[in-house]
């Protein structure tokens, strides 16, 4: 049986070769295929090496079959974009370092500035533009994949976008968490086409020889602007198997990350309903501001038996602050509340800051003011705690010595659970709130919230280093007796239930 794409690949090379090349700003003159773009392709495979990174997602080096057309202007007037999805193991957050792929390109050397988009998912189709690298770093082989259409070489070009080489803020300390991204990469026309009538074009190099991860790459079309060298891309995206001509394959790229297990995911910000309350003050002042100086806290238990080492930490804060510094301490476990008081020192009297602030776009209404959403990022942590204990997490805002300022602590909302709260419910510190003690006597301290925060910590087991033979401390031993065995089991459910574990 002839496929539908071999029947298009015939008349997309007789086309060609009958046809003449128009000028770019006229119409598409590029084929979508890079094998039929060129009349003398290279089938040696040693030719087509890949980037030799092993890293989270590698789609396959350049096979060296044919690409798929990538390219905004040029050859390809209205645009053309190419995207590939790759998956990222649930559980885990990922801190992005480089994605790299080879390309085919006309355009003039020195001026090859390819884009690289990461998009979330929809139905396995690209579905919201997540982040846009404009600083990839080009590298000429010095191959070539054949002469293309208009008589120059089809080049073969090896792109590295590095988030270190972004100037972009947002483009920054990116971290995403585990599920179905798309990559598109594409070229920019070298701006030669409407006086040289050098119209360039770029192919995005396949991969695999046809072995599918995932689903087959996607495409989509531009469609006609007003202006010269505008791109409009309205939708929706399309399956290259619909296009001419590479057939059911995958597009080389190597996404390069480093991942970090998730210790806890608490749900994200909850959204306000009528007036109810979506959050506690927290708010960081100095040591001598100890009226205005408030905390909201949650519980989080590490794991026995190892040391952890927490590499990531989010959380949700809501304030009317505009340029507001964000923060993060720990604080030990006092039976079933924080160990810390107001002036007092977190773990390692150390107060963590946010290396990212991104708006939530959304807000709630607190004393009468509005308060906006943001989720704090903090990023390349390396603080180790004990396995086997129990922490809480405060985050919150620096005080910024104005009377108008409100800053809270978000509650969580997770519709993945039917009860919010783990192990504690969330706690609030203020100079005026009071918790009950079990004698029934009412002191000033930590208040119960009824509610759990929105909060992430990412961390990794710090593997014991101790002589093989020797044995290990492990919280297993509840009752440290020197034996493990059912008393452990019962004595842990006892301080459970009193509050205690």
């Amino acid at each position: 049986m002839v496929s539908k794409c071999q029947f298009m690949t015939l008349a997309c090379a007789t086309a060609l070769v009958a046809g003449s090349v128009a000028s770019g700003a006229e119409k598409n003159v590029a084929p979508s295929s890079a094998r039929l773009a060129v009349n003398n392709v290279v089938e040696s495979v040693a030719l087509f090496g890949g980037t030799g990174c092993d890293c989270v997602w590698n789609n396959g080096a350049f096979d060296g079959r044919d690409g798929q057309a990538s390219h905004l202007g040029g050859a390809i007037t209205h645009g053309k974009k190419a995207a590939d999805d790759l998956f990222l193991c649930e559980g885990y957050v990922y801190d992005l370092s480089t994605v790299s792929a080879t390309l085919l390109t006309t355009t003039l050397q020195g001026l090859v500035k390819p884009r690289m988009e990461i998009w979330s998912d929809c139905n396995g189709s690209p579905g919201s533009l997540l982040y846009t690298f404009e600083k990839p770093n080009v590298v000429e082989t010095g191959r070539n994949f054949g002469t293309a259409f208009d008589g120059r070489s089809l080049r073969i070009v090896d792109v590295t976008f590095d988030v270190a080489r972004e100037t972009k803020v947002e483009n920054k300390n990116i971290v995403l968490k585990g599920g179905t991204y798309w990559i598109s990469i594409y070229g920019t026309t070298d701006g030669q086409c409407p006086t040289m009538q050098m119209c360039d074009v770029t192919y995005w190099g396949t991969a695999g020889n046809q072995v599918i991860k995932g689903v087959p790459a996607k495409k989509i079309d531009g469609v006609p602007t007003p202006s010269y060298n505008q791109f409009n891309f309205p939708g929706p995206w399309g399956s290259v198997l619909d296009d001419c001509c590479v057939g059911c394959t995958d597009l080389n790229f190597v996404f390069c990350a480093e991942p970090c297990k998730i210790l806890i995911d608490n749900g994200g910000g909850r959204r306000q309903v009528g007036s109810e309350a979506v959050g506690a003050s927290s708010q960081y002042a100095p040591t001598s501001w100890s009226q205005i100086e408030t905390r909201a806290a949650d519980d989080f238990v590490a794991p026995p038996c190892d040391p952890i080492e927490i590499c990531y930490v989010e959380g949700c804060v809501l304030t009317n602050c505009v340029g507001f510094w964000g923060a993060f301490e720990l604080y030990n476990n006092d039976c079933n509340k924080p160990s810390y008081a107001l002036g007092g020192q977190p773990i390692g009297g150390q107060q963590y800051l946010a290396t990212k602030i991104i708006p939530l776009g959304y807000s709630a209404i607190v004393d009468g003011r509005t308060l906006n959403a943001f989720k704090l990022e903090f990023h390349d942590l390396s603080i180790r705690l004990d396995g086997g204990k129990q922490y809480w997490i405060s985050v919150g805002v620096k005080y910024t010595f104005s009377i108008n300022e409100r800053a809270q602590f978000c509650y969580n909302s997770d519709c993945r659970r039917s009860c919010l709260i783990r192990f504690n419910e969330g706690r609030a510190l203020t100079a005026f709130t009071t918790e009950t003690l079990r004698d029934g006597s009412v002191v000033p301290g930590w208040a119960k919230v009824g509610n759990d925060y929105s909060f992430l910590i990412a961390a990794e087991p710090v593997r014991s280093t101790a002589p093989i033979g020797s044995t290990p401390a492990c919280a297993a031993d509840f009752n440290v007796d020197g034996s493990i065995n059912a008393a452990d089991i019962f004595d842990y459910l006892n301080a459970w239930f009193t509050g205690c574990p």
